[in-house]
């Protein structure tokens, strides 16, 4: 019995490029336009403004429409607000999901739930 180990092969990701073709994407790669935080601060900020509030809210703060500690205070009560509905989202699947599993015992539990819901 001989056991025989063997190096599994890597892939050359840049063997079927030419030589121009392969300095560019090298040339690329190591620019860091693709690492993890190629951008600061401001642009984070700026891109959650136009995530939360869309196009012309960015236009607006480019323009100087928008001040900057305006544009911080609506980012951060945008993301807020956004935390908020995530947590009534996921306590609503909370409370489906163990009315369902609980059986009849979960059912009024559930209703309960349902009734404060319904007068908010």
């Amino acid at each position: 019995m001989t056991s025989e180990t063997t190096t599994p092969q890597i892939h050359d990701v840049y063997a079927g490029l030419d030589s121009q073709t392969r300095k560019k994407v090298q040339a690329v790669k190591s620019s860091g336009l693709f690492s993890n935080r190629s951008y600061n601060l401001e642009t984070y900020l700026v891109a959650q403004l136009g995530r939360l509030y869309g196009w012309q809210a960015v236009r607006d703060h480019v323009n100087g429409d928008i001040e900057y500690m305006t544009m911080l205070d609506l980012v951060i009560a945008g993301q807020d607000a956004v935390n908020y509905e995530k947590a009534n989202t996921f306590r609503d699947m909370y409370v489906a999901v163990t009315s369902a599993l609980g059986g009849k015992k979960a059912r009024p539990a559930f209703e309960k739930e349902y009734r404060q819901r319904v007068r908010k």
